[in-house]
């Protein structure tokens, strides 16, 4: 009786064991697959509700143009940088046509299926566990390096820039303080369903924040209200199962003196696209 109730319980647990690595597998080999075969990338601008800046009155007079229309023009310079390093890896739907009312439908319909809030930058591992962006210094740190070696940044000649007013390129920065940004959480997983079924798309980027920054702690020459500012750009990026692959914010500094927003957009905005592009999940091949 006893070799019987030792055969039964040996039986059970082989049959517990077997089904649990079955399961985990099955878990694992869907989780790899959401890494190969994008194919289709829908960029998602930020609502105007999360753009903030202390510097449109200056950028207003100098352009001649109202807070809101400066509030615009960065919002599209953003967008066509963004999409543009995108094009280079994936297709893209940029959802930017307002004169498309089926699109700005779904734009309005998406803005209402996100809330926000602020929380610590992460990525989305393969093994499927959140994972706090501060514990992989290793990639930040290729991911700077790469970034400034792409654009040629010399800190000395960047710093001579901005003391002598010019306008120089932006430079990407490292926060010093504890670093949290403006993440996007999707309501409702169905709806990125339903875009991925109507627009093909089955990657997501979120521009969920936009701040453009006076940095008096960066003081050039007070007298003359020379100082730097800093753009701050937070972004989340989603596939169609409404997985959260990556979020972080992306800061990039630029002297003040220049007003010019041709000269902000061109100099800086192509290092902010650089970051994000970096962080999109790369094509793969199945064995």
């Amino acid at each position: 009786m006893k070799s019987f109730n030792k055969s039964v319980l040996a039986i059970s647990l082989s049959i517990i064991c077997t089904s649990s690595i079955a399961q985990e597998e099955s878990v694992l080999g869907s989780q790899k697959d959401k890494y190969v075969n994008y194919s289709k990338v829908m960029l998602v601008p930020f609502n105007e509700d999360f753009y903030f800046s202390d510097s449109d009155k200056e950028l207003a007079d100098y352009n001649k143009k109202s807070s809101d229309e400066i509030s615009k023009w960065f919002k599209e310079g953003l967008n066509f940088n963004v999409n543009a390093r995108i094009l280079s890896m994936y297709n893209t739907l940029p959802m930017t046509d307002e004169a498309d009312p089926d699109m700005a439908a779904d734009l309005k319909a998406i803005y209402g299926g996100i809330s926000y809030k602020l929380d610590k930058p992460y990525h989305y591992e393969v093994q499927g566990k959140y994972t706090h962006q501060e514990s992989d210094k290793s990639r930040e740190t290729k991911v700077e390096q790469w970034i400034n070696d792409k654009l040629h940044i010399n800190d000395h000649e960047n710093s001579n820039i901005l003391a002598s007013g010019g306008v120089g390129t932006g430079k990407y920065i490292e926060e010093n303080e504890s670093k949290e940004y403006m993440s996007a959480t999707i309501k409702n997983p169905e709806m990125l369903q339903f875009m991925n079924e109507k627009y093909g798309t089955d990657l997501f980027v979120f521009i969920n924040q936009f701040e453009l920054k006076k940095d008096y702690e960066v003081c050039l020459d007070r007298a003359n209200n020379k100082y730097t500012r800093k753009v701050k750009v937070h972004f989340s990026i989603y596939n169609s199962d409404a997985d959260l692959l990556y979020g972080d914010v992306v800061t990039v500094i630029m002297p003040s003196n220049s007003n010019d927003m041709d000269h902000i957009i061109r100099n800086n905005f192509p290092l902010v696209a650089d970051y994000m592009a970096s962080y999109i999940p790369k094509q793969k091949q199945l064995d």
